[in-house]
């Protein structure tokens, strides 16, 4: 940008007298300094109550811009708190995600969560003896009383656990029992048919967790890999009585743990 520049003729100088005449001249100074040379001679060189009319750097703009409104403020105070408690409620959310994560895996811990009584989880190793740990494994097995101890035991087989940092998902299929010897590994010891599948998953997105259960395929295992018509018979009666709202009842119970 062009600086603008103003002149302005210079009185004569009293020294010139005599002395060879009148000095006449043109003095060229730009606006600023002449303005700045105005207001130090106007206030005894202070301007803003600086010394020498001169505010510290970075100080221009603060000192010429208009005070900020009240609703300004407001408005700017707002966008920080909503910041601040966006990032608070995600912290919060990453460390409730983790806590459900932990009874999540927990197997044995299942029956706790669906609250009906009778109702057991219970996590086995590939060769069917009940084992601790902290997260099951590709492998495992899960045995189940959905019925309580009258309806007998029920077997899943741990088809796959995908553990990421955001979301763990848990794929279940009824399989054969494998605490039995020798196992009979052509008969689903399950209600269900062989083909169903059942997927868990609890995921984080921001502040939000969530947890939900996927269903496949459930029919009654009444066919041949039942281990027999008294077998299939029982599995139609047993599909019947199954409360379909079991599994929901586990994702209720996770999400609302305390």
């Amino acid at each position: 940008m062009a600086r603008r520049v103003a002149c302005r003729l210079r009185a004569p100088s009293r020294r010139g007298e005599g002395e060879g005449g009148t000095d006449h001249g043109l003095t060229c100074e730009s606006t600023a300094r002449s303005r700045r040379a105005a207001v130090d001679r106007a206030g005894g060189g202070r301007r803003d109550g600086h010394p020498g009319g001169r505010r510290p750097p970075g100080r221009d703009r603060a000192a010429t811009d208009p005070a900020p409104t009240p609703r300004a403020k407001w408005a700017t105070h707002r966008l920080a708190a909503d910041a601040l408690g966006a990032r608070l409620f995600e912290r919060l959310a990453a460390v409730e995600a983790a806590r459900l994560r932990e009874a999540f895996l927990d197997v044995d811990g299942w029956g706790d969560l669906v609250g009906a009584p009778g109702v057991e989880f219970e996590l086995h190793d590939l060769e069917g003896d009940p084992v601790i740990r902290a997260a099951p494994e590709p492998g495992d097995f899960v045995r189940t009383r959905p019925f309580g101890k009258t309806g007998g035991d029920h077997w899943t087989l741990v088809e796959s656990v995908a553990d990421g940092p955001d979301q763990v998902e848990l794929v279940l299929r009824p399989s054969h029992d494998p605490s039995a010897f020798p196992p009979a590994r052509a008969v689903t010891c399950h209600y269900l048919d062989p083909g169903a599948k059942l997927t868990f998953a609890l995921a984080r997105d921001g502040a939000r967790v969530s947890a939900r259960v996927h269903r496949i395929g459930e029919r009654p295992n009444d066919g041949e890999g039942a281990g027999g018509t008294e077998a299939a018979a029982r599995n139609a009666r047993l599909f019947e009585r199954a409360d379909r709202g079991l599994w929901d009842a586990l994702v209720d119970g996770l999400l609302e743990l305390e």
